[in-house]
């Protein structure tokens, strides 16, 4: 049994390598090509191995735009995290400067005498001083 491809009335040789063996016939004017069962069978495995091709190469196009997409966005993404790192960044450089400076105000103010500690050195001065006295004082009358 005989079955009968057209190519059409191109002036081409065998299609592909892979194709099975056949038999230019020419009807017409066109030119055909002829499989025996079994090479008509394989054809139709190239055929549905062709298509399966196609539809896969569809798809990881397909899916290649999406990653694509995906890409762009983590990009973008990234991109804003950048930018929100560096403004972080700012901020606790402009805390630390805040807290230096509050820090030595505090140290500053607590280091500061006050009419309180005056008052009491004056006061243990003169306790101090009334004492020697009263104990010279003391001391030469007894």
């Amino acid at each position: 049994m005989i079955s009968i491809v057209s190519w059409g009335s191109e002036a081409q040789a065998q299609p592909s390598e892979r194709f099975p063996e056949s038999v230019t016939v020419s009807v017409e004017g066109e030119r055909h090509q002829a499989f025996n069962l079994g090479g008509f069978t394989e054809l139709l495995e190239i055929d549905a191995e062709l298509t399966a091709s196609t539809r896969l190469v569809e798809n990881l196009t397909e899916q290649t735009s999406r990653y694509r997409l995906v890409v762009h966005q983590l990009r973008l993404t990234n991109d804003s995290l950048v930018e929100v790192a560096e403004i972080l960044q700012q901020e606790r450089e402009r805390l630390i400067e805040k807290w230096k400076e509050e820090n030595k105000a505090r140290l500053e103010a607590e280091n500061v005498p006050s009419i309180g500690s005056w008052l009491g050195f004056a006061l243990a001065g003169a306790f101090g001083v009334a004492t020697l006295v009263l104990g010279l004082i003391l001391g030469l009358a007894g």
